[in-house]
Parts: structure tokens; C-alpha cells; sequence
């Protein structure tokens, strides 16, 4: 199983980065939405998503938007386990030592050595009128290197 996480504190942006990812798989990628749960608007969600690798076999990779709490990242652990042959694992995680991180890690039984992406997400900090820019030129970027990385290594 290959472990992708989007990290960062609280508000950075993880949940659309993950929110964009799974709707570019659906609608560019022609995955199929097993669990019918990936949201017409961006909130947290869960799902699982078939289709095809670059080899052209089947693959499933679940999905989880949020972390924030450890009841949140059992009923992942529980859809997981609901769920077999998933190939990949996309999750959100708190960035280094923050609360829950430690958790996620406990409740799905991995560690560190077992995610094989991690991006790290933070925060546009301009003040100014360029603010808006420079988070839609963030966001854009963020989101083609998770699409990128992921079409080059699995898909």
C-alpha cells in the first residue's frame, strides 16, 4: 500500500487540495466514485475511487480530507478496513507534532517510514491587494504537484 499525505496546520488548504485531486481523478482520469461521497462542493469527505494505473490495472485508492480529530481518523481506519485491495491512501495530516498527528499514525498502526509522499502545505502570508494572487498561484501549483507526482509514480 503507498501512503500520500497532504500536511499542514489547521486552514491551509488541505481539504481543497484533496477536494481538486479527487475530482481531477473522476473527471480527467475516469475513476469511478465507489462510495457516491466525494461532494459536489469542497468539504471534508471520504471515498474510494477505482480505475486504472499506467499499466492499465485496476487500483482503488482511498481517500480522507480531514484529521483533525482521532474519531475522525478511526471511522478512515473503519473504512478501511471495509474496503479491501486499496492500492494507494490519500490523507490529510496535521504537520509535525501538532494534535493528531500521532494519533493518525497509532490508529492506522504505520509510521513515518511507511508514507511515501508527504507535501507539506503552509500558509500565503501577504498582506497587501497581491494576497489573492499570490494564494490562486499557490493553489494552482499545489494542485498540479499533487497531480503530477501522482501520474508519474502510480498513475
Amino acid at each position: 500500500m503507498k501512503y500520500i499525505l497532504i500536511g499542514g496546520s489547521q486552514n491551509v488548504g488541505k481539504t481543497e487540495a484533496i477536494y481538486h485531486l479527487a475530482n481531477y481523478l473522476l473527471n480527467s482520469r475516469s475513476f469511478v466514485d465507489v462510495l457516491q461521497s466525494v461532494p459536489k462542493t469542497k468539504r471534508d469527505f471520504m471515498a474510494i475511487l477505482e480505475g486504472k494505473d499506467k499499466n492499465r490495472n485496476n487500483i482503488r485508492i482511498a481517500i480522507n480530507s480531514a484529521s483533525d480529530t482521532p474519531d475522525i481518523i478511526r471511522k478512515f481506519k473503519t473504512l478501511l478496513n471495509e474496503n479491501k485491495n486499496i492500492s494507494i491512501i490519500i490523507s490529510s495530516i496535521r504537520d509535525n507534532n501538532f494534535y493528531p498527528r500521532k494519533e493518525f499514525f497509532d490508529i492506522l498502526n504505520i509510521d513515518e517510514n511507511d508514507i511515501d509522499i508527504e507535501i507539506p502545505l503552509a500558509k500565503i502570508t501577504r498582506r497587501r491587494k497581491n494576497k489573492e494572487i499570490a494564494l490562486k498561484w499557490y493553489k494552482n501549483k499545489i494542485n498540479l504537484l499533487i497531480i503530477k507526482l501522482l501520474e508519474k509514480i502510480y498513475l
